[in-house]
């Protein structure tokens, strides 16, 4: 972790988009005439808590666009003829410190229970991306990598996350995963230690080789490994189990470090990938968009002007500690087209309080990433107890105040009473991963200025169409949403995040 006009009035980070619509005279309208095009399922959740995954009644999609001088406020066109990027999934981290507070706090029966609302597309939210460790990572009990000692390596250390990424995989057989490692072996780095410090400049060939024995061991335990990032926040010197790299020579944003990322997986990682014959995409970076006052997306952009990085790069990954902004990654993909944007870490914690953070995620962890091109949104710890554990104790540097997804109880001594409570990344993810499926392309809708509505569109692969709309002002809006076979109405409630489906 890392801390820290026409009546249009709604706000998206679309890059590109409709041109705002006059609606001064111009509404639409329901007559007698007007046929029924089926229903609209509803979900909503409010940052007041009055509404979390509420399944509200369905609307009336009206198969007429009329005209008529009704209160809507604003309109919204979904056009799904034009289609940008493709959506692999959403979730969290399942770190081994999920693994072990899950096995040590739940019956079996419970655990089966929970696993139900997390990866259920039907009974629950239906997660469908994992992001694992490397190694240990500051949600980890204790420092481990999977190979302590040259030449014995072995993943039996996560066997517990593995069992369960296996149990959501029966249940969302979409389900991916990706890795990324906090630390490589001490033995690799410059202090000889897992805490701090970097990776050697002549272990650069150890750490690929290790990289690509992780992969090929997922595999062989049956994870569907989608992508790995080289290093988790590398320009992070206050996380202890961080080893520190430099995105591409030159490099000048401290701390320095002897060895860069554009190396590595050009003359180490990449040709190891490619020898071995493995898919997995390598995603560079895995850090905030801002870093010490530097514009990382530049920086990446910098990087990916290496063809050969190119040839090895699936994309970068980033983090939501920053003062970027975000709409700013489309021009990764834009300028490099195959270099795919994954969000993979923003975390819920005592530092902000329920509603600010929920209007936060709603907003600049959902809406934004999407319009820019993100094909992944990922939150931080899965599972944590009351008391943000587990975490790494013996050293500084770790989320002493994260909140997880889901919340284990506990008993006044520390122990456990064997009951969760759901928290506010729980119900931001599940009012997108809910409807939106892997597989899944999203579609054209319109920003129209003001920053009052944002929202997003998708396609499913069964045709079915959601469009997820987030109200950040203190007052209830009226809109209608205009698709190619009509219209529908509906007033949402101030600061609260509506999705709708329909076919």
């Amino acid at each position: 972790m890392n801390f820290k006009q026409s009546c249009l009035k709604i706000t998206l980070p679309l890059i590109i988009g409709f041109s705002a619509i006059s609606c001064a005279s111009t509404r639409l309208e329901t007559t007698a005439q007007s046929k029924k095009q089926g229903t609209v399922e509803v979900l909503l959740s409010s940052a007041d808590k009055t509404h979390l995954l509420s399944k509200e009644p369905e609307l009336e999609f009206q198969s007429k666009i009329r005209a008529t001088n009704s209160k809507t406020d604003f309109i919204i066109q979904v056009d799904e003829k034009i289609k940008y990027q493709q959506i692999l999934g959403f979730g969290a981290a399942l770190l081994d410190g999920t693994a072990t507070l899950v096995n040590n706090s739940l019956q079996p029966q419970a655990i089966d229970d929970l696993w139900v609302k997390l990866f259920d597309p039907k009974k629950g939210i239906g997660l469908s991306f994992l992001r694992l460790g490397i190694g240990a990572s500051d949600l980890s009990p204790d420092l481990y990598s999977y190979e302590d000692q040259p030449g014995h390596f072995t993943v039996e250390h996560d066997q517990a996350v593995f069992q369960l990424v296996k149990k959501a995989l029966a249940l969302n057989s979409n389900l991916k995963v990706m890795g990324s490692p906090w630390s490589p072996p001490g033995w690799m780095k410059t202090n000889g230690t897992m805490i701090k410090g970097s990776l050697a400049p002549e272990h650069q060939k150890d750490f690929a080789e290790y990289l690509i024995k992780t992969i090929q061991a997922w595999k062989k335990v049956g994870l569907p490994v989608d992508a790995i990032t080289l290093q988790n926040e590398p320009k992070n010197d206050n996380n202890f189990t961080t080893s520190l790299f430099n995105l591409h020579p030159g490099d000048k944003v401290p701390p320095l470090a002897p060895v860069d990322q554009q190396t590595f997986i050009t003359k180490f990682l990449g040709p190891a990938v490619q020898n071995a014959g493995l898919k997995t995409k390598l995603l560079i970076w895995d850090h905030n968009y801002e870093q010490s006052g530097t514009n990382m997306i530049d920086q990446v952009l910098i990087s990916l002007q290496d063809k050969e990085m190119r040839q090895y790069s699936g994309g970068a990954a980033f983090h939501c500690y920053s003062k970027g902004n975000v709409r700013s990654l489309a021009a990764i993909p834009q300028t490099y087209p195959g270099q795919d944007i994954y969000m993979t870490e923003c975390s819920s914690g005592d530092w902000t309080n329920w509603k600010d953070q929920f209007n936060y995620d709603a907003a600049s962890w959902i809406i934004d990433p999407l319009r820019a091109g993100a094909k992944v949104v990922l939150k931080w710890g899965l599972i944590l107890d009351e008391n943000h554990k587990p975490y790494l104790t013996a050293y500084n540097g770790s989320c002493t105040g994260c909140i997880g997804s889901i919340v284990i109880r506990n008993k006044p001594d520390g122990s456990y009473t064997g009951q969760w409570a759901y928290e506010r990344d729980y119900y931001i993810l599940g009012q997108i991963s809910k409807f939106v499926q892997p597989g899944a392309y999203r579609i054209e809708s319109n920003e129209p200025p003001g920053g009052v509505l944002k929202n997003v569109a998708f396609i499913n692969t069964d045709n079915s169409k959601v469009l997820y709309v987030f109200n950040s002002s203190g007052e209830a809006k009226n809109f209608e949403v205009q698709a190619s076979s009509g219209s529908f109405q509906y007033n949402l409630p101030p600061q609260s995040v509506v999705t709708f489906r329909w076919n």
